[in-house]
């Protein structure tokens, strides 16, 4: 059985086989939209892609354009919200398919990248906030797409560049959009 069914079963909640991130986040967009937020550094959608090109930051182009400094602001607010969520729950990042390992090397030491290596298609307990800042750093930087479940809150967060999806199995909310709020980012709604 795939992880993110065993986890979201735990919560009471009956999927069919969830076997890759895109039917896993089509299944809650589809069967359960007001599940899903977002938090994002817009208050809301910017529909206009020309606009939007102009003003985005993203750790590559932030990188050539020498915006480092813009970029690393936003980040730490990202990471300033995980670290809220971590400390109010058991943490542990979904591995196996959802990881590039090739990435590790990044972030992780070799007996870091040893011990992640030894896990495969399982989860991994995040005790270490360090550790959640560098599963983090990567996707905020889109080195991967990082998957963590809350467990207390009952929510498996996706972390896709500077931004992050929540999907929301608990009944949390009011904390986690202080949370948010504190860190000068939007919890957006559902607008898929």
């Amino acid at each position: 059985m795939f992880i993110v069914n065993e986890i979201i079963e735990k919560w009471g909640i009956k999927a069919p086989c969830l076997n890759h991130y895109e039917y896993f986040l089509d299944y809650f967009y589809i069967t359960m939209p007001s599940k899903i937020y977002n938090i994002e550094m817009y208050p809301e959608v910017i529909k206009d892609n020309d606009k939007l090109k102009q003003i985005e930051i993203y750790y590559d182009k932030a990188k050539r354009n020498k915006k480092l400094k813009e970029y690393y602001i936003l980040e730490e607010k990202y990471i300033s919200v995980l670290k809220y969520l971590w400390v109010y729950n058991d943490t542990e990042i979904i591995l196996g398919k959802f990881l590039d390992k090739k990435f590790l090397n990044i972030s992780f030491s070799e007996k870091e990248i040893r011990k992640i290596n030894q896990i495969k298609d399982k989860t991994y307990k995040i005790n270490k906030f360090s550790i959640l800042q560098k599963f983090a750093k990567l996707g905020l930087r889109e080195k991967a797409t990082i998957h963590l479940v809350f467990k207390n809150f009952q929510i498996i967060v996706i972390i896709t560049g500077l931004l992050i999806i929540i999907v929301d199995c608990g009944n949390h909310k009011s904390l986690i959009c202080k949370i948010i709020k504190y860190n000068n980012l939007y919890f957006n709604e559902n607008q898929k």
